[in-house]
């Protein structure tokens, strides 16, 4: 996951000046290939459902762990939402047309 979001990070903010990074598309290939295997959201509901089955035979605390997981699955969930066909139409929107003879 921290790669995926030092990924992102480092190809949304050439984005944010209209700059293309470079090996941008390694990186955008990196991304796509991570999705795949990214679960995260699954993991968490999981949990949830672990929790509250064993609310009965167990006393439960929310500290600072699960709060910070909480707000990690949040902020992948919400990256992920954005899709990668997004920056590829960005992209080739962004290059200049190449005229094949």
């Amino acid at each position: 996951p921290a790669g995926v979001l030092t990924l992102r990070a480092y190809v949304l903010g050439y984005l944010m000046f209209h700059r293309v990074p470079p090996g941008f598309r390694i990186a955008l290939r990196l991304l796509a290939l991570t999705q795949r295997w990214g679960m995260i959201e699954v993991f968490l509901l999981g949990v949830l459902v672990a929790l509250v089955r064993l609310a009965g035979l167990a006393t439960f605390q929310a500290r600072p762990g699960l709060t910070a997981f909480a707000v990690f699955t949040v902020l992948i969930t919400s990256v992920e939402a954005g899709g990668l066909h997004r920056l590829w139409d960005w992209l080739d929107q962004s290059s200049p047309t190449r005229e094949t003879a």
